[in-house]
């Protein structure tokens, strides 16, 4: 195995054409199940093409020692599919709280949060976001394409209660699109109230690729794309390694359409600072999207 350095090889800025060391991934996700038990309107869950299937507890430990050894944080045990589904959490949250590096964040629909699971991450989990995305049931039953509303505002405060003086914080996700453009998180404060161990976030959605378009009005582009702009920051910053081993640098990227190495195949160190990452950054970097045919229908542009 390739041993870390402190000094890693010199790349490319994509954007600013300069030299400078690679940095670990800022963002870095394992996927340890593609299945999921909702069809949110926002997802592209639908349209995987791969099996649908649970990543191997031994490939998730190696993943997690290497993170430690070579220092890549994870930060999520999510991409796309519902985590709560994954068969071996209890043991792979345990593990990583005794070997891993990193927060080791869940992200959840949270319509799986029986008590015994809540317990359970409890003891084991250190963060935990759950995407209620509105206190409004006709715009959650809309969103979320479920009719469990109430469920799973049950299920919030249930974890709330067992979480108190435990380690586990719990962060409540808010998304504005347009059916719910003016909403604010104040709601959750009136609907949860306060706690010291919980947090309410707001984010705006965005369009992933070939998804439904359900962009706020203020989100709209102004302008015609341009390619010249080199704005996505992924390529040097997120880091994914899906459910089969493959990785990719964007979470977009549901079907790793492109693939930069496969877990299996190589170590964390040579495939974020291998040929084909440092090839995917040269080209996104010189408007060359004849191998980057997700970045060249991507509507994420939008965003920057």
């Amino acid at each position: 195995m390739k041993k870390p350095h402190k000094n890693l090889t010199d790349r490319m800025d994509y954007r600013s054409g300069i030299v400078s060391p690679l940095a670990p991934p800022s963002v870095f996700a394992i996927e340890i199940t593609n299945s999921c038990n909702l069809n949110c309107l926002m997802c592209a869950h639908d349209k995987i093409t791969t099996n649908k299937t649970h990543m191997p507890l031994d490939i998730l430990k190696k993943i997690i020692d290497q993170s430690k050894t070579f220092k890549y944080p994870i930060h999520w045990f999510h991409h796309i599919g519902e985590p709560l589904l994954y068969p071996d959490l209890e043991e792979a949250l345990s593990y990583f709280k005794k070997n891993g590096s990193g927060r080791g964040a869940i992200a959840t629909n949270g319509l799986l949060l029986t008590s015994s699971l809540c317990d359970m991450l409890t003891k084991y989990c250190n963060h935990i976001l759950i995407a209620l995305d509105s206190t409004r049931p006709e715009v959650y039953k809309i969103v979320r394409n479920n009719n469990n509303f109430d469920l799973l505002v049950s299920n919030i405060k249930r974890l709330i209660t067992i979480s108190k003086d435990t380690e586990l914080t719990i962060e409540i996700q808010l998304i504005n699109s347009k059916f719910n453009q003016d909403e604010t998180t104040k709601g959750f404060g009136n609907l949860f109230g306060i706690h010291d161990q919980v947090t309410y976030s707001q984010k705006r959605i965005f369009q992933v690729p070939d998804g439904n378009d359900l962009l706020p009005d203020y989100a709209r582009p102004k302008t015609e794309r341009n390619n010249n702009l080199n704005l996505c920051h992924h390529p040097l910053h997120h880091f994914v390694i899906k459910v089969n081993g493959d990785c990719v640098f964007c979470c977009y990227d549901f079907n790793g359409e492109q693939s930069i190495g496969n877990i299996n195949n190589s170590n964390l160190l040579e495939i974020w600072e291998g040929m084909s990452a440092s090839r995917l950054r040269h080209e996104l970097k010189n408007n060359i999207f004849n191998n980057l045919t997700l970045c060249n229908r991507c509507p994420g542009w939008q965003q920057y």
